[in-house]
């Protein structure tokens, strides 16, 4: 996982161990040191959590681009790729999937490194479209999925009881850019949320539901259009 909205420190992992733990996200806020995960939680709580902390340390790698000035060659494709080789070796396996977290400030940066010739209209599309096709070059590379995220603009969230996946926050063709694409939606009362699908740019859009379950955020199938 990349992480480029946020430090990855001890606080950013809980997410990490309340989902492998299935022990509550509430419990994990308790503990502001990791000296006090003993004082925390109980001993079979205790017990899970390190047998799954060892899974998580082992198959689960996360690299902070949290700071990175987007100079040249500093927090592009050219540096997860880098990264990927490392932990590929590192692991002694492939890389399953990559994560990245989340899109713009890479599209910033390809702004930065490759600017429009004069005269030419700014067209952000354009920069958006060179990041995903460097995505997609370096998933094909390593064999492996690429998660991308992308987050919903606020104030058109405000506008809207139901969000769709051209309500990205500062690119709405986004999803056009994608092999596949599902925007989550507001959750109702209940915890359910509606999710729109799109498979890839000019495919029909389908639509489904899905519950995030409680304060540990894992999908739960609601029929059968999808598993997640």
């Amino acid at each position: 996982i990349f992480s480029y909205e946020q430090a990855v420190t001890e606080e950013y992992l809980i997410s990490a161990y309340a989902c492998a733990t299935k022990i509550p996200r509430a419990i994990w806020e308790k503990i502001e040191t990791p000296e006090m995960v003993e004082q925390v939680l109980t001993r079979e709580e205790l017990a899970r959590f390190q047998a799954d902390r060892a899974q998580i340390d082992a198959y689960l790698h996360y690299v902070d681009m949290s700071g990175v000035k987007f100079h040249a060659g500093d927090g592009g494709a050219t540096e997860i790729d880098a990264k990927l080789e490392f932990f590929k070796k590192k692991i002694g396996a492939p890389i399953t999937m990559f994560a990245v977290d989340w899109f713009w400030p890479l599209v910033i940066r390809h702004y930065n490194l490759i600017p429009l010739d004069k005269g030419k209209k700014l067209d952000i599309r354009v920069y958006a479209q060179g990041v995903t096709d460097e995505l997609k070059r370096l998933a094909t590379k390593h064999g492996s999925w690429c998660w991308l995220t992308h987050q919903i603009n606020a104030a058109e969230g405000k506008k809207k009881k139901r969000m769709t996946f051209e309500d990205a926050a500062e690119l709405k063709s986004f999803a056009w850019f994608m092999d596949g694409c599902f925007c989550l939606g507001k959750l109702d009362e209940s915890g359910f949320g509606p999710l729109d699908y799109s498979k890839a740019r000019n495919q029909k859009t389908s639509n489904t539901v899905i519950m995030l379950q409680g304060e540990i955020a894992t999908f739960k199938e609601v029929g059968n259009d999808m598993t997640f």
